[in-house]
């Protein structure tokens, strides 16, 4: 999981303007959100090689990805 989520986590960066493009118009700074959610991604990987925060990374992934 930590794996897939870097890779997804580095697209949101390599390809931010086609990741931009998938978001309804009508939501403002489009391109943040994409480095922000790739950000996310890239705490959530990490979150979840680290065992004491292991369980907390788990279910706050599950409300992200949700």
């Amino acid at each position: 999981m930590s794996i897939m989520l870097f890779f997804t986590a580095m697209a949101h960066f390599a390809f931010n303007k086609g990741m931009a493009m998938m978001l309804p118009p009508f939501i403002p700074f489009k391109k943040v959100i994409v480095y922000i959610t790739g950000l996310i991604e890239i705490l959530a990987g990490v979150g979840l090689l680290i065992k004491p925060y292991r369980h907390i990374t788990s279910v706050l992934l599950v409300i992200f990805l949700y």
